[in-house]
């Protein structure tokens, strides 16, 4: 044995039980500090991290899951359009007898602008040889027969110049020519304009001897921009201020017309007023509220 390792030597007297105890203690410590504890958690164990050298590549979302941001919400206000235009005759109810060959005028009545007339009224008679000779070819086709279109070309001449038809059959019927030819109100109304002295020679330079029509309607005439007039739609309301009437009329769109001359192109309206004169050529100017675009 060698010299380093001594043998425990026993130690006697009363410090022997104390160190007996002391190291009794000591190995119960080291037992129970060693020992697993029931109450403690159990730790998760923790996988070791990954490492790897390739970088991750976010795939695309596709089109339809991406949120676009909306639309401003955009007001789209009506525009505020003004048209300069004339008030005109309803031509619907408006009649106009002009000078269809050339003869002494014979009137009926005297010049009064404002009567009312009927239909089928005769209001003057023109005599004149061209109605004599054309009553007269008329005849020789019908003693000498030669075709229906000959025969129907010379009534045409005589319905054309405005004779009546049932005088037309009158001078068939007995075979006598005449002179005159009556010139008759194809509409009833109220005579608005009348020229021609009674009695007096006049041909067709002398232009329309009578205008017969409505007072209470009438057609206004304006003209738009060709931009304004695509978004004018029938129907649409407006605001006419008259030349001598006081208050505005209201009045809707009537017609728009297709034809564009100089960048304008021209809309009616329809009136119909009985409180209010209407004069024929008065200015106008119409007040229209417009989409703001051609299909809203």
């Amino acid at each position: 044995m060698t010299d380093w390792v001594k043998p425990l030597q026993k130690h006697h007297g009363q410090h022997g039980g104390l160190i007996a105890v002391g190291l009794l203690v000591s190995s119960g410590l080291v037992v129970w500090v060693t020992s697993p504890r029931d109450d403690q958690p159990a730790v998760p164990h923790e996988p070791a991290p990954v490492t790897t050298t390739q970088r991750a590549v976010p795939m695309p979302m596709p089109a339809a899951m991406i949120a676009s941001p909306p639309p401003p919400d955009v007001v789209q206000l009506p525009a505020r359009v003004t048209a300069t235009g004339f008030v005109s005759f309803d031509e619907r109810r408006t009649t106009h007898l002009v000078v269809p060959v050339a003869g002494l005028l014979q009137k009926r009545r005297a010049t009064w602008v404002g009567r009312r007339v009927r239909q089928g009224e005769t209001l003057a008679t023109i005599y004149s040889p061209e109605v004599y000779l054309g009553c007269v070819a008329l005849l020789d086709q019908l003693k000498n027969f030669t075709s229906q279109e000959a025969v129907d070309r010379a009534r045409y001449r005589l319905l054309r110049w405005g004779m009546p038809t049932a005088t037309l059959a009158h001078i068939e019927q007995t075979m006598t020519p005449q002179l005159a030819l009556p010139l008759v109100a194809r509409l009833g109304g109220v005579v608005v304009q009348e020229q021609g002295a009674p009695r007096m020679m006049i041909d067709p330079s002398a232009g329309e001897l009578f205008t017969i029509t409505e007072p209470a309607y009438a057609w206004v005439f304006v003209d738009l921009m060709d931009a304004d007039a695509a978004r004018t739609k029938v129907g649409m309301p407006a605001k006419l201020r008259i030349e001598g009437i006081t208050r505005p009329l209201s009045a809707t769109v009537a017609y728009v017309y297709r034809r564009s001359e100089d960048g304008k192109r021209t809309v009616r309206f329809d009136i119909r007023s009985s409180s209010v004169k209407l004069h024929p050529g008065a200015a106008v100017i119409a007040e229209l509220q417009l989409p703001a675009n051609p299909g809203s």
